[in-house]
């Protein structure tokens, strides 16, 4: 016997080397993959049950996501020609101060005037101390919500220029403020899409301000308000990019493990039990991308809004291979860089119309505006409004035409004006 092991000892090796991969396979098959277990220790949901449970919903009473579901039900919306004559600021042609056509002030007053319940509904729903959406939001892909917010989002927009140019400062003030609300159902217990939505929905109020600011100057309470709301959204956003990041996984997981109703029969046990254990080793080669990815999603999950731009270049940093390589093996870097690209996009329009709130109101009080914004520090901002695609540098401002125009240098990182 011994003899026969010498002579074919290359067999008897190839036979053992094949025994105890196949015992390590069985095993691995049993386990739980070390991302799941790295996930778990830092309490980063995992499962649709986990995520919901992480998110409890208020009582029906205490909800005003109903109202708001029942306005996009009611929603009026133009059509043809009186759709496109709507003064929607980066879809049409609407520039800052230039007076609006006739078509288009027409157009306004009618989709004002055909949506007045849709507007007392979500006034009422402003008044509820919670906006929630339900949980079932997590179990199939009803996108209803966010198209019936967004068009929602729009007529707030349209409801605070029409307001303003007509003298009515209460309800243009309303109207902004609800759309700055807007995001708020879709922030709490955020996934991936929701934060782009919610993010897109407050963007729709920041440029009625905008266009607002270019045909009048508000009260000072109400410009006042304005910049206290921003500056408190600006505080939360990145904890929301943060959530969104982590709460994806429970959709990614799934997806990971073929789970859900389309993957319950037994005929897709073995394509489970092979994409599993192929993941699972191939992360032995690829464990320095990984390692790579972690960091900078670690990095992420634990900085603050004074780091978001170490966290958004180190996002930066590894090629498109490396990117969807490990969208596989990890699946939260599938979102990683694009929530970190939207979340600097969106605090730099807070910061931007933060600090030409802050402007006016220090027009208000000396009569003309600041020199530099370092003259809005500390009474008019507590700091000056930082621009999250520079390390460390502020909103920048430039006078065009006697109008001061305040701009972040975007995603270039240089400032050409």
């Amino acid at each position: 016997m011994m003899s026969f092991i010498l002579r074919q000892r290359w067999l008897c090796v190839s036979l053992a080397s094949f025994v105890l991969v196949f015992i390590l396979f069985v095993y691995d098959a049993h386990r739980e993959p070390p991302m799941m277990r790295q996930l778990r220790a830092n309490g980063i949901p995992t499962t649709i049950e986990e995520l919901k449970a992480k998110y409890p919903l208020p009582p029906d009473s205490e909800n005003g996501m109903h109202l708001l579901l029942e306005a996009a039900e009611k929603l009026w919306e133009p059509n043809g020609d009186d759709y496109y004559n709507l003064p929607l600021p980066g879809n049409h042609d609407v520039e800052f101060g230039v007076p609006l056509t006739q078509e288009q002030q027409e157009a306004l007053r009618q989709y004002v005037d055909k949506n007045q319940e849709v507007l007392e509904l979500i006034f009422r729903a402003m008044e509820y101390p919670y906006i929630r959406l339900p949980h079932d939001r997590y179990l199939h892909e009803d996108f209803s919500p966010h198209r019936g917010v967004r068009r929602q989002a729009r007529l707030l927009c349209c409801v605070a220029l029409d307001a303003a140019l007509n003298g009515d400062m209460k309800l243009m003030n309303r109207a902004v403020t609800a759309g700055l609300r807007l995001g708020e159902p879709f922030f709490y217990g955020t996934v991936y899409m929701d934060y782009f939505s919610g993010a897109s929905y407050v963007a729709y109020s920041l440029n009625a301000i905008q266009l607002i600011l270019g045909y009048v100057i508000p009260p000072r309470d109400i410009l006042q308000q304005w910049r206290q709301t921003l500056s408190l959204l600006s505080d939360i956003t990145f904890t929301h990019a943060q959530n969104a990041i982590r709460n994806e996984n429970a959709y990614s997981i799934t997806a990971y493990r073929y789970a859900g109703p389309s993957f319950d029969g037994k005929e897709h046990e073995m394509s489970l039990l092979l994409k599993r254990n192929t993941l699972e080793w191939m992360q032995i080669p690829s464990f320095w991308a990984i390692r790579q990815c972690q960091r900078g999603l670690t990095e992420t999950l634990n900085a603050t809004n004074d780091s978001i731009y170490h966290a958004y270049v180190l996002s930066q940093d590894y090629d498109l291979f490396l990117y969807w390589f490990n969208a596989v093996f990890f699946p939260p870097l599938a979102i990683y860089d694009s929530v970190l690209r939207a979340t600097a996009s969106h605090l730099a329009r807070l910061a931007t119309t933060q600090t030409a709130l802050a402007a006016l109101l220090f027009q208000y009080d000396h009569g003309h505006l600041p020199e530099t914004l370092d003259e809005l520090v500390p009474d008019y901002l507590e700091a000056a409004s930082r621009d999250p695609f520079t390390p460390g540098d502020a909103i920048r401002c430039r006078m065009i035409d006697d109008v001061a125009v305040f701009y972040s240098v975007g995603r270039i990182a240089r400032d050409d004006g």
